[in-house]
């Protein structure tokens, strides 16, 4: 069976492409990303990428040229390979607990009011500090992009993180005496 994406293709001569491509060599490409991830659901997800990815670029192969066999199989190592990568960046949660217990710890279970107490920090600060607080931490933009937004250099987006990190830590340590 083709998988959605392809089906969902609207030009039906890019869909007949892809849907002869899938068939022709998805077992190949499967098998090349097994071998190097020695597990189906990955493999099978290392195949799906490297369709989704000729989708996305725009790319319209010809299923006669013989070279696409061998792109599709170097795609799919390179796909199974960086799924590998991935995979071994990742530590599961037990292993990150069991490396991170600390004797002296004691955990705090009033976790919606310090999430209170921090942002009625956050919404004490000065305009130009909470701007960037708020752009960084609650919006996800990174320190170049801030920088873009607010008209400044990223040096000095920086330094306002730093400041108002310092103004957040003060002012909650405050609180708590």
């Amino acid at each position: 069976m083709l998988p959605l994406y392809i089906m969902a293709i609207e030009d039906p001569q890019v869909r007949e492409v892809f849907a002869q491509l899938y068939r022709l060599y998805e077992e190949f490409m499967y098998q090349t990303a097994f071998s190097v991830l020695k597990n189906s659901a990955d493999a099978e997800d290392a195949v799906h990428q490297v369709f989704l990815r000729l989708l996305e670029n725009g790319a319209e192969p010809d299923p006669s040229d013989g070279r696409i066999r061998a792109y599709l199989g170097i795609a799919a190592k390179n796909a199974a390979l960086n799924l590998r990568r991935k995979s071994e960046q990742t530590v599961s949660l037990d292993e990150k607990s069991e490396k991170a217990i600390d004797p002296g710890f004691e955990p705090r279970l009033d976790t919606a009011s310090e999430t209170c107490e921090l942002q009625q920090a956050v919404s004490q600060l000065p305009g130009k500090y909470k701007e960037v607080v708020i752009l960084y931490y609650y919006e996800g933009y990174r320190i170049k992009e801030i920088a873009k937004i607010t008209g400044q250099k990223t040096s000095s987006v920086q330094k306002r993180l730093e400041r108002a990190r310092q103004m957040l830590k003060e002012s909650l340590e405050e609180d708590e005496s």
